[in-house]
Protein backbone atom coordinates (compact mmCIF):
# COMPACT_ATOMS: atom_id res chain seq x y z
CA UNK A 1 0.00 0.00 0.00
CA UNK A 2 1.06 3.18 -0.84
CA UNK A 3 1.10 6.41 0.93
CA UNK A 4 -1.16 7.97 -1.12
CA UNK A 5 -3.61 5.00 -0.94
CA UNK A 6 -3.22 5.30 2.55
CA UNK A 7 -4.14 9.34 2.87
CA UNK A 8 -7.14 8.71 0.71
CA UNK A 9 -8.35 5.84 2.96
CA UNK A 10 -8.03 8.49 6.00
CA UNK A 11 -9.42 10.91 4.52
CA UNK A 12 -12.48 8.64 3.65
CA UNK A 13 -12.80 8.11 7.10
CA UNK A 14 -12.25 11.60 8.57
CA UNK A 15 -15.01 12.95 6.03
CA UNK A 16 -17.37 10.76 7.72
CA UNK A 17 -17.64 7.38 5.88
CA UNK A 18 -17.63 5.46 8.42
CA UNK A 19 -20.05 2.65 8.10
CA UNK A 20 -21.42 -0.66 9.64
CA UNK A 21 -23.02 -1.43 6.16
CA UNK A 22 -26.04 -0.35 4.40
CA UNK A 23 -28.07 -3.90 4.93
CA UNK A 24 -28.54 -6.38 7.40
CA UNK A 25 -26.78 -8.54 5.29
CA UNK A 26 -22.98 -9.23 6.98
CA UNK A 27 -21.16 -9.56 3.38
CA UNK A 28 -21.94 -5.74 2.06
CA UNK A 29 -19.20 -3.64 0.02
CA UNK A 30 -20.08 -0.59 2.43
CA UNK A 31 -19.22 -1.68 6.12
CA UNK A 32 -15.88 -1.16 7.19
CA UNK A 33 -16.27 -1.35 10.65
CA UNK A 34 -15.56 -4.87 12.54
CA UNK A 35 -18.96 -6.22 13.56
CA UNK A 36 -21.17 -8.76 12.69
CA UNK A 37 -25.32 -8.17 11.66
CA UNK A 38 -27.74 -10.67 13.16
CA UNK A 39 -31.66 -10.53 13.18
CA UNK A 40 -33.95 -12.70 15.19
CA UNK A 41 -36.84 -13.20 17.55
CA UNK A 42 -36.25 -13.48 20.84
CA UNK A 43 -37.45 -16.60 22.92
CA UNK A 44 -41.34 -16.67 24.33
CA UNK A 45 -41.00 -16.37 27.52
CA UNK A 46 -39.27 -13.23 29.20
CA UNK A 47 -35.83 -12.85 30.57
CA UNK A 48 -34.79 -16.42 29.12
CA UNK A 49 -30.97 -16.89 27.55
CA UNK A 50 -30.86 -17.06 23.83
CA UNK A 51 -27.03 -17.12 21.70
CA UNK A 52 -26.21 -15.57 18.84
CA UNK A 53 -23.57 -16.81 16.70
CA UNK A 54 -21.20 -14.37 15.05
CA UNK A 55 -17.89 -14.49 12.75
CA UNK A 56 -15.78 -12.77 14.70
CA UNK A 57 -13.44 -14.85 15.59
CA UNK A 58 -12.64 -12.86 19.02
CA UNK A 59 -14.76 -12.51 22.05
CA UNK A 60 -17.04 -9.31 21.22
CA UNK A 61 -16.85 -6.22 23.46
CA UNK A 62 -20.39 -5.97 23.26
CA UNK A 63 -23.67 -5.13 20.84
CA UNK A 64 -25.93 -2.15 19.73
CA UNK A 65 -29.15 -2.70 19.11
CA UNK A 66 -30.43 -1.13 16.25
CA UNK A 67 -33.93 -2.15 15.75
CA UNK A 68 -36.82 -3.82 18.53
CA UNK A 69 -40.14 -4.37 17.27
CA UNK A 70 -41.52 -3.99 20.38
CA UNK A 71 -41.02 -2.00 23.98
CA UNK A 72 -38.25 -3.89 25.35
CA UNK A 73 -34.37 -4.21 26.68
CA UNK A 74 -32.03 -7.15 25.27
CA UNK A 75 -29.08 -7.25 28.11
CA UNK A 76 -26.18 -9.82 28.78
CA UNK A 77 -26.74 -13.23 30.24
CA UNK A 78 -24.10 -14.46 33.09
CA UNK A 79 -22.74 -17.13 30.33
CA UNK A 80 -19.61 -16.15 29.10
CA UNK A 81 -19.38 -15.64 25.45
CA UNK A 82 -17.02 -17.23 23.21
CA UNK A 83 -15.27 -16.43 20.20
CA UNK A 84 -18.08 -17.19 18.18
CA UNK A 85 -21.09 -17.06 20.13
CA UNK A 86 -22.92 -14.32 22.32
CA UNK A 87 -25.47 -15.25 25.45
CA UNK A 88 -28.23 -12.29 26.37
CA UNK A 89 -32.04 -11.89 27.42
CA UNK A 90 -34.95 -9.75 26.71
CA UNK A 91 -37.11 -8.92 29.31
CA UNK A 92 -40.01 -8.95 26.49
CA UNK A 93 -41.23 -12.05 24.55
CA UNK A 94 -41.20 -12.92 20.89
CA UNK A 95 -39.63 -9.54 20.09
CA UNK A 96 -37.98 -9.21 16.88
CA UNK A 97 -34.63 -7.66 17.05
CA UNK A 98 -31.65 -6.55 14.99
CA UNK A 99 -27.95 -5.78 16.50
CA UNK A 100 -24.46 -5.93 15.70
CA UNK A 101 -22.35 -7.56 17.88
CA UNK A 102 -18.87 -5.26 18.03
Amino acid sequence: MGRAYVQLQTSKVLAGNVSFGSTLNNATQDQNIQGYKASGTTPGSANVEFSINHSLGRIPIGFIVINLNAAAIIYSSTTAWTANTIYLKCNGTSVGYSIIVI
